[in-house]
């Protein structure tokens, strides 16, 4: 048996407004944290028997450190909604070309990429492969559980949900 979820954490570009690359960079790391920290306990009675790694293919320098940073703080001090008792204490950086795991990332990132462009192809494949493994929220709402607006905003959430 296998298990699966997606986590979509997107940003459309033009929302971005006053808020500074690294801010932008530490909400997607929180967002995927909380999802994954609250699936885990939610997944099973003895939650101490979880563990994640988080795996990322490298970008920059610059941006791995703002990425890192934004990692070890919430992992060390939590933030105000979830302590990460089920997650590994680092990110771990791994090229995509020796990672089966990242490049399936890199091949659901290209498809919904695809799907919000409308591209045909990418919305036959998105609907039939990638959407019925997008997590939901227990009244089976996709959006804010499995795909998540960065930063939050009610226009660009409304972008993605039409």
């Amino acid at each position: 048996m296998y298990y699966s979820k997606i986590v979509l954490t997107v940003s459309k570009n033009d929302s971005f407004g006053t808020y500074s690359d690294s801010q932008i960079y530490s909400w997607h790391i929180q967002n995927l944290m909380q999802r994954i920290q609250k699936e885990l306990e939610n997944n099973d009675e003895n939650v101490n028997n979880n563990l994640c790694l988080i795996f990322i293919d490298p970008v920059s320098s610059k941006i791995n450190k703002s990425l890192t940073e934004a990692y070890n703080d919430l992992f060390l001090n939590g933030d105000r909604f979830t302590h990460f008792s089920t997650i590994k204490d680092c990110l771990h950086f791994e090229l995509s070309h020796h990672s089966c795991g990242i490049q399936i990332a890199d091949f659901i990132a290209g498809v919904t990429f695809g799907y919000l462009q409308e591209r045909e192809y990418s919305i036959d494949v998105f609907n039939r492969q990638i959407r019925p493994l997008i997590m939901q929220c227990s009244n089976d709402i996709t959006m804010g559980c499995g795909i998540i607006e960065i930063p939050s905003n009610q226009r660009v959430r409304n972008f993605f949900k039409s």
